[in-house]
């Protein structure tokens, strides 16, 4: 499964050149993105919750390559009770020494 399958989306719709950004695929992609994600997907498809899923990118000047990549998810359940919470922020590095930090950028 492909990261843009996870959470439903297949890479080709209307949005797909607004929808994509440039990263390394490892680390940043699968070892840092992918786990969320899942959890992202499971949170709806699995225990039916309604979730506010952003990535945001934050960039320096004109680099098509974001600095940093922010990851924030807030559920609820259908009765309204608290669900999947979580926010993370991944630095990336030209030398390909990405790191995910917990909290905000």
């Amino acid at each position: 499964m492909g990261a843009a399958d996870i959470l439903g989306g297949d890479g080709r719709g209307a949005y797909k050149r607004q929808n994509l950004f440039t990263c390394l695929q490892e680390p940043t992609n699968n070892s840092y993105m992918k786990p969320w994600e899942v959890m992202v997907r499971g949170a709806v498809k699995e225990k039916g919750q309604i979730v506010d899923y952003r990535v945001s990118l934050i960039c320096r000047g004109r680099q098509l390559r974001p600095a940093k990549i922010r990851m924030q998810a807030d559920g609820k359940t259908r009765n309204g009770m608290p669900g999947i919470f979580f926010g993370r922020c991944i630095t990336t590095r030209v030398n390909g020494r990405d790191k995910i930090n917990r909290g905000s950028c």
